[in-house]
C-alpha cells in the first residue's frame, strides 16, 4: 500500500487500566505527529468494564473530533460498531485488557480479518498462556505485540554500539524485577488484569531483547527454575487473612507453599494464569553459536532474593574503591518506594531492569556492557562500557536522535502505524514472527521448570500444579503457611 496525503487509519482501544491509560496518552501524541504529515488517525472506540475508566478516557479525548464511542467490552464493539466500519480502512485494535482476554480478542479479530475487514490486532504481552493457543497463532493473520523495550533508546543505542564496534556477544544476563506479586497479595484490586507470575509478566521483554540483540538466532532452553511461588488470597477476604487450609505444590522434591492468586474481579472464578504463579523465575538459554543467556525475573522485589543480592554484588564489583559509581550506586539502578492500599496499609516495592553483556572484538579484547532500562525515581536509563581493568566509559544514549525522545511506547505506536500504511522496511521487533518465538520460549521454559517432557500439554498439569504435600498433616501445613505469610508481610510492610 503506498503512502498518500490524507491517508486514514482507525484505532480502537480495549482496556483502560494502568497500561491502557498510559497507552491512550501516548496515542494522542502519535496522532498529532501523523496529523502534521497529512495522515488522519481517528479513535473510533474505547472499551472498559468500569464506568470511571470510561469517564477518564472521555476527559482525555474531550478535544477530539469526531469523538470516540464508549463500550464496556469487545463483544459490544463487535456487535454494535464493527458492522459499520469501512472494510477498506485500516483499523488497529490496541488490546490493554486483562492478559487472560488477549487470546480471545486476537482470535475474534483474526476471524473478522479473514472475512474481509482490514482489522489488525496489536496487544500487550502475554498474548497466550498454553500450547494449543501457540499453535493457533501460527494460523493467524499478521498481528503485533507490544515489546516496548525494543523501541527504547537503551536498546537502540546498544544495538548500534555493538554493530558499530563489531563486538561479538559472548554471554548476556538480564534482571527484571518488580513488586507485582506483592500488590496482587496485599492490594489485589489495584492491577487485576496482570496474571501469569514473574515469567509471563516480565520475561517477554527480555526475550524480545535477546532475540533482537542476537540477530534473531534460535535459542534453546538449558535450564529453568522457579525458586519461589506466590502466597496470596484465593477469594475476596480481609487483607492479611489467608485460607484456613492452603494449597501447596511439590516440585522436584522441594516443598513450596502456594495459593491461587486473587484476580481482583467480582466473581469467584479465577482468571487463567492465576494459579500457582511464580514469584521468581530463573531461565538459562543457549543458541547455536554457543552464546549463553540468563534471565531472572521477580514479582517480589530485589533485595530479598539471592539473585538480587548477586546482582548488587556484581555491579558493586565493577567500581574501584572510592570511585564515584556513575550510576552503579544502588539508587542509580534500583527503585525503592512504597505502595499504600485503600485501607491505608503501606508496604515496600522495588524494581530493576538491568542487562549485562560480555562482549569482545579482535582489536580491543573483552569488555562488559551494562544497560539500565529503568526510568523511575532516581533510576535513569544508562549504558556503560567497562574494561577488564574496571575503566568505565559512558555511552551517550543520544535520545534526541529518536522521535518522541523518552517515550518508547509512542515509538511503538509509530512503528505499527508506519508498517501498515507504507510497508515501511525499518526493522522492528513487534511482529507476529517475534511474538511466536517469544511465547514459544515462555511455554518451553515453564515445562522445563516442572521437569516435564516437551510434548506434555499444560491441560494435563492440573494434578501437579494444585496438590497438597501428602507427607505433611493439615496442622503442619497450616503452620508452615502462616509462618511464610508472616515473614513476607513483616519484611515488606512499613509501619
Amino acid at each position: 500500500m503506498s503512502l498518500g496525503k490524507n491517508s486514514t487509519i482507525n484505532f480502537i482501544f480495549l482496556g483502560l487500566g494502568h497500561m491502557g491509560e498510559r497507552a491512550l496518552l501516548n496515542f494522542l501524541q502519535v496522532r498529532e505527529y501523523f496529523r502534521q504529515k497529512g495522515i488522519i488517525i481517528e479513535l473510533l472506540a474505547v472499551a472498559d468494564p468500569k464506568e470511571e475508566k470510561r469517564k477518564r478516557a472521555e476527559e482525555l479525548c474531550s478535544a477530539m473530533l469526531p469523538k470516540p464511542a464508549f463500550f464496556s467490552n469487545w463483544d459490544e464493539i463487535e456487535y454494535n460498531l464493527v458492522p459499520k466500519i469501512n472494510k477498506e480502512i485500516i483499523t488497529i485494535i490496541y488490546d490493554a485488557s486483562g492478559s487472560s482476554y488477549h487470546y480471545e480478542h486476537l482470535k475474534a479479530i483474526d476471524k473478522l480479518k479473514k472475512e474481509g475487514y482490514s482489522l489488525h490486532y496489536f496487544g500487550e504481552k502475554p498474548l497466550i498462556s498454553d500450547e494449543d493457543e501457540l499453535e493457533d497463532l501460527e494460523t493467524c493473520q499478521p498481528f503485533y505485540c507490544d515489546f516496548i523495550e525494543t523501541e527504547s533508546a537503551v536498546f537502540k543505542r546498544l544495538k548500534q554500539y555493538l554493530e558499530g564496534n563489531k563486538y561479538k556477544i559472548k554471554n548476556m544476563s538480564f534482571y527484571r524485577c518488580g513488586s507485582m506479586g506483592l500488590i496482587k497479595m496485599f492490594d489485589p484490586e489495584e492491577r487485576p488484569g496482570v496474571t501469569g507470575g514473574a515469567l509471563e509478566d516480565k520475561a517477554p521483554h527480555d526475550l524480545s531483547l535477546l532475540i533482537g540483540l542476537s540477530n534473531e538466532n534460535d535459542w534453546a532452553i538449558e535450564n529453568a527454575i522457579i525458586p519461589y511461588f506466590m502466597l496470596a488470597e484465593r477469594k475476596h477476604i480481609q487483607l492479611g487473612a489467608f485460607l484456613q487450609i492452603p494449597l501447596f505444590m511439590t516440585v522436584g522434591g522441594s516443598f513450596c507453599p502456594t495459593l491461587l492468586l486473587n484476580s481482583g474481579y467480582d466473581h469467584e472464578d479465577l482468571l487463567r494464569g492465576d494459579a500457582t504463579a511464580d514469584a521468581a523465575f530463573t531461565l538459562s538459554l543457549k543458541n547455536q553459536e554457543g552464546i549463553g543467556c540468563k534471565i531472572f525475573t521477580s514479582w517480589i522485589g530485589v533485595k530479598l532474593l539471592g539473585e538480587g543480592q548477586m546482582l548488587r554484588k556484581r555491579l558493586s564489583s565493577l567500581m574501584r574503591p572510592g570511585e564515584p559509581g556513575l550510576g552503579f550506586e544502588e539508587e542509580g539502578w534500583l527503585y525503592s518506594g512504597r505502595h499504600t492500599t485503600k485501607e491505608g496499609i503501606t508496604f515496600k516495592v522495588e524494581e530493576c531492569r538491568i542487562g549485562i553483556l560480555e562482549v569482545e572484538n579482535q582489536l580491543r579484547g573483552r569488555f562488559t556492557l551494562i544497560a539500565n532500562f529503568l526510568n523511575r525515581g532516581k533510576s535513569k536509563p544508562f549504558l556503560f562500557e567497562v574494561s577488564a581493568e574496571k575503566t568505565k566509559m559512558p555511552i551517550p544514549l543520544n535520545e534526541n536522535e529518536f522521535e518522541f525522545r523518552d517515550s518508547s511506547l509512542a515509538r511503538v505506536f509509530k512503528m505499527v502505524v508506519w508498517s501498515l500504511l507504507s510497508n515501511d522496511t525499518h526493522k522492528s521487533y513487534l511482529d507476529k514472527k517475534i511474538a511466536i518465538r517469544v511465547h514459544s520460549l515462555l511455554i518451553r521454559a515453564r515445562k522445563k521448570a516442572f521437569g516435564l517432557d516437551p510434548e506434555t500439554k499444560f491441560k494435563d498439569l492440573t494434578s501437579i500444579w494444585i496438590a497438597k504435600d501428602e507427607n505433611m498433616n493439615e496442622r503442619d501445613v497450616k503452620k508452615e503457611f502462616q509462618e511464610a505469610a508472616r515473614i513476607i508481610f513483616k519484611y515488606f510492610s512499613i509501619p
